[in-house]
Order: C-alpha cells, then sequence, then structure tokens
C-alpha cells in the first residue's frame, strides 16, 4: 500500500499487515508493542524535525520500519548521530514513565525494543551509529 502522509510518501508491504494479524491471532498485545515502535519512531521524527529535516519517505518490511530524511546542509557529525540516538532515548524514556505507572508490561517491551534497536545490524540504529562514528574520522 502506498500513499502520501504530510508530504512523506509512506510504503506499507504485505507482511506489516501479515505481522499484525500473526500478532493478534497468537494473543500478543498488539497495541502495546505497536505503541512503543510508535514512540521509538516518534523520537526520530522528533529530532529529525528539530534538527532541520524532513522525512521524506517512510517504509515497512515486515516490522521494521525504514526512514528516510532529508536535510537543507551536508550532515554533520553531531546531527546524524543525535536523529539516529532519539529512537531509543524515547524508548528509554517510555520505559521509565511505564516503570514510574506500575506497568511493567510496556517498560519490558520498550527496554527490548531498544536494546535490540541498538544491536550493530544493518537497518537497525545500533548499526547506524556505528557508520556514523566510523564515518566521522
Amino acid at each position: 500500500m502506498k500513499f502520501s502522509f504530510l508530504k512523506t510518501e509512506v510504503f506499507l508491504d504485505f507482511w506489516f499487515f501479515a505481522f499484525i494479524g500473526i500478532f493478534l491471532l497468537m494473543g500478543l498485545d498488539m497495541v502495546m508493542i505497536m505503541s512503543a515502535a510508535l514512540i521509538h519512531e516518534l523520537g526520530h521524527i522528533v529530532a529529525t524535525t528539530l534538527l532541520g529535516g524532513r522525512i521524506e519517505r517512510l517504509t515497512t518490511f515486515g516490522l521494521a520500519i525504514n526512514m528516510q530524511a532529508s536535510f537543507d546542509r551536508i550532515g554533520t557529525f553531531r546531527r546524524d548521530f543525535l536523529a539516529v540516538l532519539a529512537g531509543p532515548a524515547f524508548g528509554l524514556i517510555a520505559m521509565f514513565i511505564a516503570l514510574a505507572f506500575g506497568k511493567f508490561q510496556f517498560a519490558m517491551i520498550n527496554l527490548v525494543l531498544t536494546a535490540f534497536n541498538l544491536l550493530p545490524i544493518e537497518g537497525l540504529d545500533g548499526k547506524s551509529l556505528v557508520d556514523i562514528m566510523k564515518n566521522s574520522k
């Protein structure tokens, strides 16, 4: 499915909907999982916007979301690093807020999502952070 939202091209693949269906059939609390993922992505969007960028394209690959941002000027180490790190940071903030309100399950979902996303694997924030650090030298 392809559409435009706030000048951003959005591509949702078949597997995005298939995974949502599978999780619902398995009885997993999809609302909490998707909320944690959306909070994480919101971190990237907020940081990119505050740092002078714009999200050009959002594409799903199953439950993974890839965002392509554009900036008016050439990338800097600090700007790129903060934009990537903002997703995991929002996840940790959500975890601490959830713990403060006694929502242990939602806190753990945020912690696991954040920890997984920081792994240095292609397509995850951890790999992006490693690439930014390698290219800064």
